[in-house]
């Protein structure tokens, strides 16, 4: 019998959603490649800190409040309510912590002031594009959306390409690139809204300030535990050993995290409909699947890196890539629970969910000021296994609060 249209909605939607994800995911990964392979080891290291500068501040500059729109205010409230109030105060709130955030870059790293101008002009414009985008996945229009909140991505593609067409790759113009792309973007969503209903109801962000807490520290947190190990590089050891790093990190968890984005894109919808779900069957499938994944991966590594990065990144690094293949599978694993937790969990357990969050940057930390002076490149692989066994066993133990 063939779906109902219903049915059928939900998967193309599914479908729509998930390509413009891995395009957009597929432009970064080869502009990132093409400038590990042009730039100096620690130019491309700084490269790499800026724009995991810049991807936590677009994460964190709207403070959870897109996300705790979309929990509670549903699309027929949507169409009823005065939204477009929405942008002034969430428009001066980004403004303000992308200011902080670009101060304290420089504070930490030395940054030249045209770079940390660029982060702040970078963040405020991402971070602002949340918004509109996610008023737009409220009035259904997915894939439109997840398009447009990564459009700089193929803009620095296609820039950096030309560039190297030109003869000449210049980091500045690479941060003013990605600048130019969130301007982009931010006016295309914009434009995508205007034919949006509205109505004269208020939306009260006192009212979602609660939930946007809770949502701002947990995506905080998660961009935090996925590069906190790249932010204590260059202070353990130097701009340098994170190129290698960054390259190390590119060859072993691109797999995995697309597969982990996979996981949820699948998990979320089935959860949400109360579809039962074999988690247990999925968890041992992830761990035999990823664990021979890095197996070849750490055997292989010696020649793979300096193909793909070239000569420069060559040696032996296969500890390297053994530890963070251990991390890429816990990654993958921790997507089962993590996605449960987002769908189904109370408010008492999303809290629960937090303070593991938290603990992990702890462990984290610790482990890489500990690790890092001692054991190198292969310390910081080694934290960030560690710290995301606590972060996935943690996870597990509050989804089982949700059943």
């Amino acid at each position: 019998m063939p779906p109902r249209p219903g049915i059928r909605a939900h998967l193309v939607s599914m479908g729509s959603v998930t390509a413009v994800t891995l395009l957009t995911l597929g432009a970064y990964l080869v502009a990132m490649l093409l400038l590990g392979r042009n730039l100096p080891r620690d130019r491309f290291g700084y490269v790499t800190l800026w724009v995991y500068a810049l991807n936590l501040l677009g994460a964190a500059s709207l403070l959870g409040f897109p996300n705790a729109v979309l929990r509670h205010v549903a699309r027929e409230r949507m169409v009823r309510s005065r939204w477009s109030r929405l942008f002034a105060p969430l428009s001066l709130t980004s403004a303000v912590v992308c200011l902080a955030g670009a101060l304290l870059f420089r504070r930490i790293y030395g940054a030249p002031w045209p770079d940390v101008f660029l982060l702040f002009a970078a963040g405020l414009l991402v971070g602002s594009s949340l918004l509109p985008v996610t008023l737009l996945q409220i009035f259904r229009r997915f894939a439109l959306a997840q398009g447009l909140y990564t459009l700089w991505r193929p803009v620095l593609l296609v820039s950096v390409a030309a560039m190297l067409l030109w003869g000449r790759v210049r980091v500045t113009t690479v941060f003013l690139v990605v600048a130019a792309g969130g301007a982009l973007q931010l006016g295309l969503a914009l434009r995508a809204l205007r034919g949006a209903p509205r109505g004269e109801e208020p939306i009260s962000l006192r009212s979602l300030a609660p939930d946007a807490a809770v949502f701002s520290g947990l995506y905080l947190a998660a961009m935090l535990i996925l590069r906190l190990d790249s932010f204590f590089l260059p202070k353990l050891m130097d701009l340098d050993a994170l190129g290698m790093y960054s390259a190390l990190s590119f060859v072993t968890l691109t797999g995995y995290g697309v597969v982990s984005l996979a996981v949820g894109q699948v998990l979320n919808p089935k959860l949400a409909s109360r579809e039962p779900v074999p988690m247990r069957s999925l968890a041992v499938l992830i761990v035999l699947g990823g664990v021979a994944a890095g197996l070849l991966l750490a055997a292989a590594s010696n020649r793979l890196l300096p193909f793909v990065f070239g000569s420069r990144y060559a040696g032996d690094h296969r500890a390297v890539v053994a530890a963070l293949a251990a991390a890429g599978v816990l990654q993958v694993l921790y997507a089962l629970p993590s996605s449960r937790i987002g769908i189904l969990a109370s408010r008492r357990a999303l809290r629960a969910f937090l303070v593991i969050s938290l603990s992990s940057l702890a462990v984290d930390a610790v482990l890489l000021s500990v690790l890092v002076p001692r054991h190198g490149l292969v310390g910081a692989a080694g934290a960030t296994a560690c710290t995301w066994a606590w972060r996935t066993g943690g996870a597990w133990v509050v989804a089982r609060l949700t059943t």
